[in-house]
């Protein structure tokens, strides 16, 4: 066990000099004394580092090389005391980060209209829970390209994340979510939590884990079949089943209309015979059920119908690998072949499964929206201790003026898209759906090209700051690499913002007068 502060033993700086041989090798991080002796041979740097370093205080050197939790990785192995009279002392880590804009603004001393007390205490209690109960486990699960386990998705049901996640806490009676009443929880709770969720900085994993379930299920509680709540959507918000949205095609993207999956009713009526294919379905790889836009009618929008069809004879799911995101996020490639569903498993009803399905699309784009700017700030944040910490030319990397001119164009975006954002949700906390199917479509969609268009330039400033570490997979740019890696996904999936740009003007254009004129 290791020792604790006030038990280590002390070392002078003369005591470590001692010790600055290749045999017998100290070295100083901070206030810490650490015996890098037999580490040399495993040293993902090889030796010559700790070597040169032998005997001196390696602070500056070391946090141009390596991220802090790498002290907390090694330190019961290999940390042997402390150092006298320290100058550097290690700073505590927060829960909320003390670095501006790092976080949303009201945790700076700004006030807000729309995030309250109860708002910040959720939060904390979010990251809180996430960091103790999800971050290592993800962390792995993103490392290796591996979908996270079972037990990982019961975890997040039983807690409330789940449910909150798609939206649909309010809607269960007596549902709770880490202690809060679901019926007390609003819009901004659910947009802290995609938030937080993003701060895991494991993009695919989190996806795999709740991205299908977030855009599968609501279509579900829209049509508000009773077995359908029964079976399927309380199994996948306790975290025992998964189902997964599967509209895109080989064919069609965002050209929902233009499907060609096809789902032909059996002579007796009691099923359909479902064959086509789906592609780029985020969470098909753990899917136990496939909300499946299909083809009942003629062409067009009104021949749609949707289905929720189990994982069974003639469902067949192939893993994508996504070359500039994550395997872990079970991408599918989804094949229907000769499928039986019972009709039974129709939502809402035949050929206004179109209406079902879009109905949807204003909270899930949100929701992207939402998450893309926490990434944005997470970035923020990791180029600012970084310009900070980095040493160039003789003095910090933040000391430049063109370092401090890109971190004010990316603070500048970010914060204008969060002021969009929170205007939006304050609109899906105060308009009932009908209102919101109204009026909500373009903006939401609006908002969705300004915060990945923002994330487009927030990452690649990133990248500049942070140099070739931001395209390197581990170390010190892991987070941006992977934001980076991330965002050109969240341009194309939920709509593309070419699409999304112009249905927010096309809807601008029903609410004009045909004779305005300058």
């Amino acid at each position: 066990m290791a020792e604790t502060k006030a038990t280590m033993k002390e070392y002078t700086m003369s005591e470590v000099e001692a010790h600055n041989t290749r045999e017998d090798a100290w070295i100083v991080v901070n206030d810490k004394v650490f015996d890098v002796t037999s580490f040399q041979k495993i040293h993902p740097g090889g030796k010559q580092p700790l070597i040169e370093y032998a005997g001196k205080d390696a602070t500056e050197v070391f946090y141009s090389l390596h991220r802090s939790e790498i002290l907390d990785k090694y330190m019961e192995k290999l940390c042997v005391g402390t150092l006298k009279d320290a100058v550097n002392e290690t700073p505590d880590k927060k829960l909320i980060s003390d670095i501006p804009f790092a976080e949303l603004s009201h945790w700076h001393g700004f006030n807000s209209p729309y995030y309250t007390e109860d708002h910040r205490k959720f939060q904390k209690a979010a990251r809180t829970w996430m960091q103790k109960n999800l971050k290592a486990r993800l962390e792995s699960d993103e490392t290796r390209g591996k979908f996270p386990k079972r037990d990982l998705y019961k975890v997040s049901g039983a807690s409330g994340i789940t449910a909150l996640k798609c939206g649909l806490i309010s809607k269960i009676p007596g549902a709770k979510c880490l202690g809060w009443a679901g019926n007390k929880l609003d819009m901004f709770h659910e947009a802290l939590l995609h938030q937080e969720a993003s701060r895991l900085n494991a993009p695919g994993a989190t996806d795999c884990l709740w991205g299908g379930n977030s855009i599968g299920i609501p279509p579900l509680v829209i049509g508000r079949n009773p077995k359908h709540l029964t079976e399927i959507v309380r199994p996948v918000l306790m975290g025992k089943q998964n189902i997964c949205l599967c509209v895109t095609e080989p064919y069609v993207g965002s050209d929902v209309a233009g499907l060609r999956t096809t789902a032909v009713k059996t002579e007796d009526g009691k099923h359909y015979i479902v064959n086509g294919l789906k592609k780029w379905i985020t969470g098909g790889m753990m899917a136990d059920w496939f909300t499946t836009a299909v083809r009942t009618g003629g062409p067009g929008a009104r021949g749609v119908s949707c289905l929720v069809i189990p994982r069974s004879a003639g469902v067949k799911t192939t893993k994508i690998k996504v070359s500039t995101y994550s395997p872990a996020a079970g991408t599918a490639y989804v094949e229907y072949d000769n499928v039986k569903c019972p009709v039974e498993y129709l939502v809402g009803k035949e050929n206004q499964g179109f209406r079902v399905i879009m109905a949807n699309f204003n909270h899930e784009r949100w929701m992207i929206a939402v998450q893309t700017i926490g990434a944005s700030r997470m970035c923020i944040e990791e180029c600012l201790k970084w310009a900070n910490q980095r040493m160039v030319f003789g003095k910090a990397l933040i000391k430049q003026p063109v370092i401090r001119y890109k971190l004010g164009c990316m603070i500048a975006k970010v914060e204008a898209t969060q002021c969009f954002a929170d205007s939006v949700t304050y609109q899906m906390n105060t308009m009932n759906h009908k209102e919101q199917f109204k009026y909500l479509g373009g903006p939401t969609a609006l908002l969705k090209v300004q915060s990945t268009q923002t994330a487009e330039f927030v990452t690649s400033e990133a990248c500049q700051i942070f140099g070739g570490r931001a395209l390197t997979h581990g170390g010190m740019g892991t987070v941006i690499q992977r934001c980076r890696s991330q965002v050109k996904n969240s341009t194309i999936y939920g709509g593309s913002e070419e699409i999304m740009a112009d249905l927010g003007v096309r809807q601008i254009m029903k609410s004009m007068s045909q004779d305005s004129k300058l």
